[in-house]
């Protein structure tokens, strides 16, 4: 099945359009994946959770660390402990 705009998709499952599909590009190879959001919301939440904190992540990657006593004072400090 070919999608506009899109490479040929199709169902890694039994071909039908209501799970996970593959787009695979003009060579064969897997590019990316479609997971409709009907019945998979708990797994697309999980997915995007875990997007959002590896890019945290990324953004943080170079920051300078603190030991846990500086930690512990700013935050009481700052009154959340």
């Amino acid at each position: 099945m070919k999608r506009e705009g899109s490479a040929p998709c199709w169902n890694r499952e039994d071909g039908s359009m209501n799970r996970i599909q593959d787009l695979i590009d003009d060579g064969g190879n897997r590019t990316a994946a479609v997971i409709p959001l009907e019945g998979n919301e708990a797994a697309v939440e999980d997915f995007l959770e875990d997007l959002y904190g590896s890019e945290m992540i990324r953004q943080r990657r170079n920051r300078e660390t603190m030991s846990k006593d500086d930690l512990l004072k700013e935050l009481r400090d700052d009154g959340l402990l």
